[in-house]
């Protein structure tokens, strides 16, 4: 029950108290003892379910009440409130007859009171009434307003995702692309120079040049070496941690595989080497070895490491890490970077990787 609608309940209580003991006084006590439990017994029975029928019979058996004791009539506001605006009309026109009843024991004076009581109450309950509209009303409002705040939060925090991997890939794409065009341009012409060179070289009969054509392959010997460098570190840095485990899950059809894959930074390019290539072995031993019906791979960065976990719910009975080749070589690539491997068999199978996200200096 709403606090405004316990409000007016007493406020019309007091009122219909003060006007019997205006009107009949308080020489029947037991009378009006019994009055007013009945009155407040019906009250408390309205406010206690919403459902019409059962408000219906509450209301009729207070009017047979008021029919065995028209006194009873002055609590009548505290009852009528309830209905006021919620069930049909002919409620109103049974308490106006029912009201008619009281002319006779105690004046028509008494009956107008009764009936400006009612308009009373009437003119209470839907100020109550309006109130509660508008609350809610308000607070569908505010709760449509958060709602759509939260909506427009979480799609600028997709844009801005969206934005960054639009750009992420741009310059990994950028970064193929010159390392194609150096490869393919100037790596071509450095090679047909050195050949060019070395072809000179064998049908050079002139001593005094041999030295300087020695050193000119030399220089384009050392700008090959760096090109080379340059392209493949481009060309490395060019590799899509998420594109690269999507191509190898695309081929792994031994059974149903989920990824879930987190990584908004640059990975360095020797911690993508190790990831691809643990997937990989992962992958090949589930095939080879399990009896896998699901598998699922995580990739998640965190502040200071990665974490890798592939598991599946393959039945394990024994691992060994110094007989499988498969399980030596993930260990040996991890630890060579300074991470760590967990293997866990109480349900299924579970790879538990942590990689460093600094710079790895590489472990002997």
């Amino acid at each position: 029950m709403h606090i405004l609608d316990i409000i007016d309940k007493l406020i019309l209580f007091l009122l219909s108290l003060t006007i019997y003991i205006q009107i009949l006084g308080t020489t029947d006590i037991l009378s009006l003892l019994i009055i007013v439990l009945a009155a407040l017994t019906c009250a408390a029975l309205l406010a206690y379910t919403n459902k019409a029928f059962f408000h219906h019979s509450i209301i009729f058996a207070y009017f047979l009440f008021c029919l065995w004791s028209p006194a009873a009539l002055f609590f009548l506001p505290v009852i009528v409130y309830t209905w006021f605006f919620s069930y049909s009309h002919w409620l109103h026109l049974l308490t106006l007859i029912l009201l008619s009843t009281a002319y006779p024991p105690y004046g028509l004076v008494t009956f107008f009171v009764l009936c400006s009581m009612t308009l009373v109450t009437a003119l209470i309950k839907y100020r109550t009434y309006t109130i509660s509209n508008q609350t809610i009303r308000y607070r569908s409002l505010e709760d449509h307003a958060r709602e759509l705040n939260y909506t427009l939060k979480h799609q600028h925090q997709e844009l801005l995702k969206s934005q960054d991997s639009e750009i992420y890939h741009a310059t990994l794409n950028e970064r193929h692309r010159i390392a194609r065009e150096i490869h393919d341009h100037v790596g071509h012409v450095l090679s047909r120079a050195l050949l060019q060179i070395g072809a000179i070289l064998a049908i050079n009969k002139d001593t005094t040049l041999t030295e300087h054509l020695n050193a000119l392959r030399v220089t384009l010997n050392q700008g090959m070496d760096n090109i080379r460098s340059s392209v493949h570190d481009l060309h490395d840095t060019s590799i899509d941690i998420e594109a690269s485990i999507r191509k190898i899950i695309a081929d792994f059809t031994f059974c149903p595989i989920h990824m879930d894959i987190h990584i908004t930074s640059p990975m360095h390019q020797a911690i993508k080497f190790a990831v691809i290539a643990i997937v990989k072995e992962s992958l090949n031993n589930i095939i080879k070895h399990s009896t896998a019906t699901q598998v699922t791979l995580r990739l998640r960065e965190h502040y200071a490491f990665y974490q890798l976990v592939i598991s599946d719910n393959g039945h394990v009975t024994d691992v060994d890490l110094d007989q499988g080749i498969g399980l030596r070589n993930i260990l040996e690539r991890i630890e060579k970077l300074g991470g760590h491997l967990n293997i866990d068999t109480d349900n299924g199978f579970q790879l538990f990787i942590t990689l460093p996200r600094e710079e790895p200096t590489t472990h002997d």
